[in-house]
């Protein structure tokens, strides 16, 4: 661990100590013999043919159904309706058969869709903001994190990246307080062999330090949000440093742009390895190494609802949740469908060409940081329908809610501390109600909307290289 010792003198990469013992247990909980055994499961279904991972969905999406209609209350009442038995009729009938189901009918009753068959002890709560800024409470049990957690190791192998090596995290976790101006902004995981770097101290005067630890630390790999990695190869070129040879950059949860894509990938000269999934764990799409977005067809039934614009709705039935159970689930997010049906690679899984979901800008914030994928502050939100966050200048923030009729106070309080912490002490943040949010082109919900652009940032670089603070706190 040369580069861990260097870096630890250097920037000072610390052992947060009241984290580790929620490292190793969560490490245990994730990569045991439970994860071991689906991974290996999940591997062999790539040399499978496509007819054998078609009778492998019918066969578990039958299972899904009978501990839907037995248990779920939601399901238990629409079968009922419907007068449908899942025990006799060929399951993909009885899926053609239900309606498609919307995230407003999840948010508004969650427990509905929870089955109360496994204790409230054995399941884990998760909070989405998704795609048009809609909070939802969802859960899932051991099997079904650990299942996850087994279909992404399976795409991070595809690049010959593997279990123990090292590796960096820029996914949005709050490392330290966003009004700290000193580093460290990370910290290390012994247990994952991981450095987690905070996403939200990202700034001129900042990401030579981002760099050098990064440098230093020379992870086999970075897992990142695309907006997240894009600034460190932004922080690289200015540098003109080189950086650590990897085996890939691991991105999922915004979508990534082509410009994205081809600075990060020209700074790391390493493939990306895109993956889109959703905290409703309803539908996972990844690429391969030859750049193909494959449907992970062993982790859900996906189908592709037409816009009328040339695009489709992913629609997703997860074969693999038995604890939070949705059937035909409406993300949101879109695809552009393929011709070809399949790839070099070889692997049974349908193709699509490209993933469309959440659109998000960077917030610029009074002393430089520039900040993507800002969900978080909306997670945990009870009463929210919609959200966006607009930015009118460096200082001064706009949070749009359309809020259902329970939302009060307590909602208001929540976001505008989740917003606190994001945004710094510096920022002006106004929470304002509204009837609708606006579209974007095209229809398309935009969740940030920025009025400082991406080029003023930038020009903070050049003031720092002519020896100008990068500090705007009066403008």
């Amino acid at each position: 661990m040369t580069g861990m010792t260097k870096t630890c003198t250097s920037l000072r990469v610390p052992w947060l100590h009241r984290r580790i013992f929620g490292d190793y247990l969560n490490k245990f909980m994730r990569e045991g013999k439970l994860f071991r055994r689906l991974l290996r499961e999940l591997e062999e279904h790539e040399r499978w043919s496509p007819a054998e991972v078609i009778e492998w969905q019918q066969e578990h999406l039958r299972d899904l159904l009978i501990e839907a209609s037995e248990n779920v209350p939601y399901y238990r009442e629409l079968f009922r309706e419907k007068r449908i038995n899942v025990r006799v009729m060929n399951p993909l009938e009885v899926l053609r058969a239900l309606p498609y189901l919307d995230k407003e009918t999840v948010r508004r009753n969650p427990e509905a869709f929870r089955n109360p068959s496994i204790p409230r002890l054995f399941l884990r709560t998760a909070y989405t903001s998704g795609t048009t800024g809609t909070p939802l409470r969802c859960y899932r049990d051991l099997f079904a994190i650990n299942f996850e957690h087994a279909m992404i190791w399976r795409q991070w192998r595809w690049s010959g990246f593997d279990l123990g090596k090292r590796r960096a995290t820029l996914r949005g976790e709050l490392i330290v307080s966003t009004a700290k101006k000193n580093p460290p902004f990370w910290i290390y995981s012994p247990a994952e062999n991981r450095l987690i770097m905070s996403s939200y101290h990202m700034a001129p005067d900042t990401l030579p330090l981002y760099v050098q630890v990064l440098t230093d630390f020379a992870p086999a790999a970075i897992e990142a949000y695309p907006s997240a990695v894009y600034l460190m190869a932004i922080g690289f070129r200015t540098s003109g440093k080189t950086p650590p040879p990897m085996k890939g950059i691991f991105t999922s949860s915004e979508t990534l742009t082509h410009s994205q894509r081809e600075v990060v990938e020209s700074v790391f000269n390493c493939p990306i390895y895109d993956l889109y999934g959703n905290t409703e764990r309803t539908a996972a799409i990844g690429q391969c190494e030859h750049g193909t977005y494959h449907v992970f067809d062993d982790y859900a039934i996906v189908e592709f609802l037409p816009r009328g614009d040339g695009t489709h709705e992913i629609v997703g039935t997860p074969l693999f949740n038995r604890a939070f159970i949705l059937l035909r689930y409406r993300s949101g997010d879109t695809a552009e469908l393929e011709p070809r049906t399949t790839c070099d690679c070889k692997r049974p899984f349908s193709v699509v060409k490209e993933v469309l979901g959440r659109q998000e800008g960077y917030v610029y914030t009074p002393d430089g940081r520039a900040i993507g994928r800002l969900d978080h502050i909306f997670k945990g939100v009870s009463h929210v329908v919609e959200s966006q966050i607009v930015q009118e200048d460096w200082d001064d923030v706009r949070i749009l809610i359309v809020g259902d009729r329970g939302y009060g106070s307590a909602d208001e309080k929540l976001i505008l501390m989740h917003a606190r912490e994001r945004l710094g002490p510096e920022m002006k943040i106004r929470i304002e109600r509204v009837d609708s949010i606006p579209r974007g082109p095209r229809g398309k919900f935009v969740a940030v909307v920025s009025k400082v652009s991406h080029d003023e940032w930038q020009k903070l670089f050049a003031n720092k290289e002519r020896g100008n603070t990068p500090w705007i706190s009066s403008h």
